[in-house]
């Protein structure tokens, strides 16, 4: 029940943000997406983040939860709390298939935010970054009407780090037309060949 939109509140700006701590898979985009049903935002946190950074955005954005990976360590995140993917799955199981009640879904709070994003911190401190739906949902227009998919192409490619603002619309640019995600490891994204051969395997033009 924890769970539930209903017993979450909004933090001090009025805002539900959910931390997302997860490698690529399939599991991260499904729980992007579950995020967004319930009303609220996510902040990506990259595994291989310092301590300290991490540290930072949890007090900063003060998200009302982490969802991790398995094998990350809730006390990486100081007492905010946290599911694990499995978890998460787990608890979902026991709701009902059906859509969200209206008094599930996450409320008082802020609904137009979509994502909070942290600068790399390269010139100081990492700042947060609060995109809303409206934004998004405009860039991706221009983006459908500029540059608008084939019936040619029927896979898109996810391989940019999700703390990067591309991962916007490398992510939800083609899975919002109907076409599916390749989700690339990281390991992968880190080796041309490999990256190559995937993308020749499944014809990916861009």
């Amino acid at each position: 029940e924890e769970t539930h939109g209903r017993f979450l509140q909004p933090n001090s700006d009025g805002d539900f943000i959910v931390a997302v701590c997860m490698q690529p898979s399939e599991a991260l985009v499904t729980t992007l997406l579950a995020i967004w049903k319930a009303g609220g935002a996510y902040l990506p946190i990259d595994p291989s983040f310092p301590a300290n950074r991490i540290h930072h955005i949890l007090l900063e954005a003060k998200p009302t939860m982490v969802v991790r990976d398995d094998d990350i360590d809730a006390q990486r995140f100081q007492g905010t709390p946290t599911l694990s993917a499995t978890e998460l799955y787990a608890k979902s199981l026991q709701l009902s298939g059906s859509n969200l009640l209206s008094e599930e879904m996450l409320r008082g709070g802020n609904d137009h935010i979509a994502i909070v994003l942290y600068t790399s911190g390269s010139t100081g401190v990492p700042k947060g970054v609060r995109l809303p739906h409206e934004n998004i949902l405009n860039r991706l227009q221009w983006q459908w009407a500029t540059f608008p998919y084939t019936s040619a192409e029927t896979v898109g490619v996810f391989k940019t780090a999700l703390t990067f603002v591309d991962s916007i619309a490398e992510l939800w640019g083609p899975l919002m037309c109907g076409l599916a995600i390749l989700v690339v490891p990281k390991a992968v994204t880190k080796d041309p060949q490999r990256l190559v051969a995937l993308l020749e395997k499944y014809k990916i033009r861009r």
